[in-house]
């Protein structure tokens, strides 16, 4: 009987756990590719390209910081300024919200998400040139 409850146990607190991990960061807002592109003409913004350095250099928005996902914890964020907005680019909506709690922690507040990816996908490459990309 002790190693059923502790069996339930574990899998509450697993639950628990992931519930925690998943949480969305209440601060993030994504964006389209008009929308990034209307922000950054109007005000100063800050833009930071968490892919992988290969896609990175492949192609990417104009005066984007590449900081790699996995390397984000354990950098020093001093290319960033806190009171900016902060655009996050990546390949997935997931790796977004990954940063963006580490951002949070690290004590920015405007954060905005650019899923990369689906925005080639639609067709809105040849409109980044007009704007952002390099």
């Amino acid at each position: 009987m002790i190693r059923l409850y502790a069996g339930i146990s574990l899998l509450f607190l697993f639950f628990i756990v992931r519930y925690l991990r998943a949480r969305p960061v209440k601060e993030l807002v994504f964006v389209s590719m008009e929308e990034l592109c209307h922000i950054k003409e109007q005000e100063p913004v800050q833009i930071l390209d968490v892919r992988d350095p290969v896609d990175y250099e492949q192609k990417h928005l104009k005066d984007a910081i590449n900081i790699y996902i996995g390397r984000l914890p354990f950098v020093s964020l001093k290319e960033l300024e806190e009171g900016r907005k902060l655009f996050i680019v990546a390949s997935s909506p997931y790796a977004i919200h990954r940063a963006a709690k580490i951002l949070k922690k690290a004590g920015y507040s405007q954060l905005y998400g650019f899923v990369w990816r689906q925005q080639m996908k639609e067709g809105l490459g040849d409109r980044s040139q007009e704007c952002c990309a390099c």
